[in-house]
C-alpha cells in the first residue's frame, strides 16, 4: 500500500473508512496513516442533501484517487466510481457468511434449551404444508409442519387474493429463510408451483429480466420468468452505499435488469446471487408516474383490498394501486371499524395524490381516498360529524399521539388540537395515568377552547365547559393539580392551568410519611402533583405540595411567614438552604430563615461543614433566640446538650465510672449512672505523687470517682479519685471505646467544652455580626486565661502541640 502521498496514483482505487463528516465534504482515512477529502457532490449519483444520512462514521468505503496534491499532502477522492459495484456481491456473501456462523454457534452453546438442526427441507424454491395460526395487519402467521420451531409468514403481496381462514392448511413455497430468527419468508402464488430443483438456471453472466418479491434491508428477493420464475437474490448495497432505504427505490413487482452473478453454492447460502444496476430511480409510487394516475378519476368510486390496518389509517390496494385511507375519511366508526378486516373488500372514492411522505410505509407521496361523499383531497373543515370546529364548540376527533402532558386529536388529515394534561380530568388519579388512558385511534369528544381563523393552532379540552370555566379563579386553601414545569433544589415550579404557575418551596411538602433530604429529588418536569394555595400574589401563587394521603387540613402548619409566628425553645423543622464556613441557614418556612452557627451544628466537631449540610438537606433543631426587630431567628441543630443530667448531680456524691480518655493533664471519666463524663484533674487521681496520668489510670479502667465540683451553666463536671481506692477493674482499650455512652457513641460534656468557639457568622440579613465576633474573642480569651492560672497551680502538664484539647477544656 501507498506510504505516502507521492506513492498514490491519480485513478487508482483506494480503500478506507470514513473518519470524519461535515457539512459539505467528508474525510476518508487510509492505509498508510494517508487522508483524502470527498467533496459533497462527490459522495453518490444522487442528490445528498444530509452527508450523515448518506455516510456513517468508521464506515468502510471504496475510494477512487481524483488529484493528489503532494505539496499540500492532499487527496480528493470520488465515491461514485464503477470499481464500487464490484463490492455488492462481497458484502451480501459475508452478511450470510456471517449469520450462519451466529447460528452454528448457538447450535453448539450449552444452553438448556438447544437450538434445533435447521431441517434441509426448509430451503428457499422448496414447498412445505403449513397451517394459518394468526391473521395480522402485516400479512399471515402459520405454523411449519416440517418445524414446529420455525414460524411462516405470507405478506398481502403474496396471498395471490386467497382468504385465509385461521386452522387453514396450504401448500406454500419458501421465498427466504432466516435461521437466527426462526422464520420463513412464503408465497402463495401459482408462479412457483415448480420446486426449485426441477428449474433451468441461467448462464453466468447473462442478463435477465426480475420481478422484486420481497425488499429486504440489505437485498431484494426476485422471480426470474424466463427461467421458470426461479427464486433470485439480488445485491442492490455496495460498499459506499450502505446506508441508503431500499424501499425509497424498490418496491413489490417492479421489474429489474440483473446479471447472473453465482449460481446455488454452499459460499453463497444455496442462493442464486443476482447482480442489478446501480440504484438511481426512486420507487415508481411517485408523482411523475402518470401511467397509474390516469387510471383512475377524482371522485370515482372503486373496490379495494385492505392490505394493513393502522390505528390512524388503513392502506388498501386498488389493483397495482396502493393507496391511503385516513381514520377520519371513514363514514362509519360503528364498533371502532371492526367490520374492517385483513384481506376483505371495502368500496373508496379516490380523492388525488397527496405528495407528503408516509416514512412507516416508504411511499414518496401516495394516493388518497375516501368512504365518504363530502370530502376532497383538501380535506374538510368540519369534524367527521359535521361540527365545525371553532371557539366553543364540541367536536369529535381520533387520539394521533400521546405524550406525557399533551396529546394531539386530529379531525381531519390537515387539522388537528392540543389536549393539555390538565384539560383531560379534574380528578388526581386520572392525570396520573393519562398516557395510558388514552390509546391511538381512540375517538373522543373535545370542547374547542380556542382556535385561530386558519385552524392552524387549536387548544381543546376533554371537560365539559362548566368544569372548564372553574379553573383560573382560585382561593387560599384551594387544592388543584398541577404539572411540574421546573425543578430547583430549594423549589419546584407548577403549572395549574393556561399561563397560570405556582411556586412550591421546599419547607412546603406535606407528606405523611418521614421527611427527607431534597424533598424534590423524586420530581422531573411533567411529574403530575396535587398542592394547595397558601398565597396568592397577581400571576403567582404559593402553593403547598400534597404528597400521598396529605389533605388540606395539614397545610395550616405552612402558614408561618414571620418570626413571630415561631417561638423561643421551640422544637422545628426545616431544610438547609445555603452553607458558610461560619455555619448555615436553614429555611423554617418560604419566609423565614434561621441562622446556625457553627459551633450549633453538631455535638461532634464539623470538618466540612458544606459537605456534611448540603443544600437541601433536612434538620431538625431548637430555636435559641428570635430577635423581631431584625427579624432574625438563631437555631441550634444539636441534640439534647445532657444539661439535665448535670442538674442531677451534687457536690460529694461518689459514682462509679470509666476511664474513656487521657489527656496530660488528666483522665475523663463517663459516669454510666447519669450518663456524664467529668473530668478529672491529674491532681485528683490520687493522694501521692503522681509521675503522669497513665501510670495511674488507663482507658477501660472502672473507678470510684467523687464529685468536687459542678458548673451547670457550662455543664461541667470535676470529680476526684482521692480516698476512693484507685481502680476498680481494668479492661482493654478496645473494649472500651464499644462502651455505651463513650465519646464514639453519645456527645458527652467533655466533647461540648472541648469545642472552639467560631468567629463570627453573618447575619441572616447579610451584614456582619460584629457583635457575636466581640463575644466569642472575649469568651476565647477568657478561657485561655483559665487555662493559664491552671498550668500555674499544677505544673507544666500541658504537653506542646495539645493546645486544641487545653483551649477545648477551658
Amino acid at each position: 500500500y501507498a506510504k505516502t502521498y507521492a506513492d498514490v496514483e491519480e485513478g487508482s482505487v483506494v480503500y478506507g473508512y470514513v473518519h470524519k463528516i461535515m457539512s459539505n465534504k467528508c474525510v476518508i482515512k487510509l492505509t498508510g496513516d494517508l487522508a483524502g477529502f470527498v467533496a459533497k457532490s462527490n459522495v453518490s449519483e444522487h442528490f445528498v442533501a444530509d452527508l450523515e444520512k448518506h455516510l456513517s462514521v468508521g464506515q468502510s468505503v471504496c475510494c477512487q484517487v481524483l488529484e493528489v496534491d503532494q505539496e499540500q499532502n492532499q487527496m480528493h477522492l470520488t465515491l461514485k466510481h464503477e470499481e464500487d459495484e464490484q463490492t455488492s456481491p462481497s458484502l451480501l456473501k459475508t452478511l450470510w457468511r456471517d449469520m450462519e456462523s451466529i447460528y452454528r454457534n448457538r447450535l453448539n452453546a450449552p444452553l438448556e434449551d438447544e437450538a434445533q438442526e435447521w431441517s434441509e427441507k426448509l430451503t428457499v424454491g422448496s414447498r412445505i404444508p403449513c397451517t394459518v395460526n394468526s391473521k395480522k395487519e402485516y400479512g399471515i402467521v402459520c405454523d411449519v409442519k416440517e418445524d414446529s420451531a420455525v414460524v411462516g409468514l405470507v405478506s398481502h403481496d403474496h396471498t395471490a387474493g386467497q382468504k385465509l381462514d385461521v386452522g387453514e392448511e396450504f401448500i406454500a413455497t419458501v421465498l427466504d429463510t432466516d435461521k437466527l430468527g426462526g422464520f420463513l419468508d412464503l408465497s402463495l402464488k401459482k408462479d412457483f408451483a415448480q420446486e426449485s430443483s426441477a428449474l433451468e438456471l441461467p448462464a453466468v453472466g447473462k442478463s435477465v429480466d426480475a420481478i422484486v418479491q420481497l425488499v429486504k434491508e440489505e437485498f431484494l428477493v426476485t422471480s426470474v420468468p424466463a427461467f421458470g420464475n426461479a427464486i433470485g437474490f439480488v445485491c442492490i448495497k455496495s460498499m459506499n452505499q450502505q446506508c441508503i432505504d431500499p424501499h425509497e427505490y424498490y418496491q413489490h413487482g417492479r421489474k429489474i435488469k440483473c446479471k447472473v452473478h453465482e449460481w446455488p453454492a454452499e459460499c453463497n447460502q444455496h442462493r442464486l446471487l443476482l447482480k442489478a444496476k446501480p440504484m438511481k430511480g426512486k420507487n415508481i409510487m411517485t408523482k411523475k408516474d402518470p401511467t397509474r394516475a390516469k387510471k383512475y378519476v377524482v371522485g370515482e368510486w372503486s373496490t379495494g383490498t385492505v392490505e394493513s390496518i393502522e390505528p390512524l389509517q388503513i392502506f388498501v390496494r386498488i389493483s397495482n394501486m396502493k393507496a391511503r385511507l385516513h381514520i377520519t375519511e371513514v363514514a362509519s366508526h360503528d364498533d371502532d371499524l371492526a367490520d374492517i378486516a385483513f384481506g376483505s373488500e371495502m368500496k373508496v372514492r379516490v380523492l388525488g395524490w397527496d405528495s407528503s411522505s408516509n416514512a412507516s410505509h416508504h411511499l414518496q407521496g401516495h394516493f388518497e381516498v375516501s368512504t365518504r361523499e363530502d370530502t376532497d383531497i383538501d380535506g374538510p373543515t368540519t369534524d367527521i360529524d359535521g361540527n365545525q370546529i371553532c371557539p366553543g364548540s364540541e367536536v369529535v376527533g381520533f387520539v394521533q399521539e400521546v405524550r406525557k402532558d399533551y396529546m394531539w386529536v386530529v379531525f381531519t388529515r390537515k387539522i388537528r388540537g392540543r389536549v393539555h394534561v390538565l384539560d383531560s380530568s379534574q380528578n388526581f388519579e386520572e392525570l396520573q395515568t393519562f398516557k395510558q388512558r388514552y390509546q391511538l385511534g381512540q375517538k373522543v369528544v373535545c370542547h374547542v377552547i380556542k382556535a385561530d381563523n386558519d385552524l392552524k393552532n387549536i387548544d381543546l379540552s376533554l371537560m365539559p365547559p362548566s368544569e372548564e370555566g372553574q379553573k383560573g379563579s382560585y382561593s387560599v386553601g384551594d387544592i388543584v393539580n398541577g404539572v411540574v414545569s421546573h425543578v430547583s433544589e430549594l423549589s419546584l415550579q407548577v403549572q395549574i392551568g393556561a399561563k397560570q404557575f405556582g411556586r412550591v418551596f421546599m419547607t412546603d411538602v406535606v407528606t405523611t410519611a418521614q421527611k427527607e433530604d431534597s424533598p424534590f429529588k423524586n420530581l422531573k418536569v411533567g411529574s403530575i402533583v396535587r398542592c394547595g394555595v397558601l398565597e396568592m400574589r397577581e400571576q403567582k401563587l404559593d402553593l403547598g405540595l400534597l404528597v400521598g394521603n396529605a389533605n388540606a387540613d395539614a397545610m395550616k402548619a405552612l402558614y408561618r411567614n414571620s418570626v413571630s409566628d415561631f417561638a423561643v425553645g421551640e422544637k422545628v423543622d426545616g431544610y438547609v438552604k445555603s452553607v458558610t464556613p461560619k455555619g448555615c441557614f436553614v429555611s423554617l418556612s418560604r419566609a423565614v430563615d434561621a441562622r446556625v452557627k457553627l459551633k450549633n451544628l453538631s455535638k461532634k466537631f464539623v470538618v466540612d461543614p458544606a459537605k456534611e449540610f448540603a443544600r437541601g438537606k433536612f434538620v431538625s433543631g431548637k430555636i435559641l433566640e428570635i430577635n423581631a426587630d431584625r427579624k432574625q431567628v438563631e437555631l441550634t441543630l444539636k441534640e439534647d446538650d445532657g444539661r439535665e443530667n448535670v442538674l442531677s448531680l451534687s457536690v460529694g456524691d461518689v459514682h462509679e465510672g470509666r476511664i474513656t480518655r487521657i489527656e496530660k493533664y488528666g483522665a475523663f471519666c463517663y459516669l454510666e449512672d447519669s450518663k456524664v463524663t467529668g473530668m478529672i484533674h491529674v491532681s485528683e487521681l490520687s493522694e501521692g505523687y503522681i509521675k503522669s496520668v497513665t501510670s495511674v489510670v488507663s482507658v477501660g479502667n472502672r473507678v470510684k470517682v467523687a464529685v468536687i465540683k459542678v458548673e451547670e451553666d457550662k455543664r461541667r463536671v470535676y470529680l476526684s479519685m482521692k480516698g476512693l481506692g484507685g481502680v476498680i477493674e481494668s479492661e482493654d482499650e478496645d473494649d472500651a471505646m464499644g462502651v455505651e455512652g463513650s465519646d464514639d457513641d453519645d456527645m458527652d460534656v467533655d466533647e461540648v467544652i472541648y469545642e472552639l468557639p467560631d468567629q463570627g457568622l453573618q447575619n441572616i440579613d447579610g451584614s456582619e455580626g460584629g457583635s457575636d465576633d466581640d463575644d466569642d474573642d472575649d469568651e476565647l480569651a477568657r478561657k485561655k486565661k483559665e487555662i493559664a492560672s491552671m498550668a500555674q497551680m499544677t505544673g507544666p502538664v500541658v504537653a506542646a502541640g495539645d493546645n486544641r484539647s487545653n483551649e477545648d477544656w477551658a
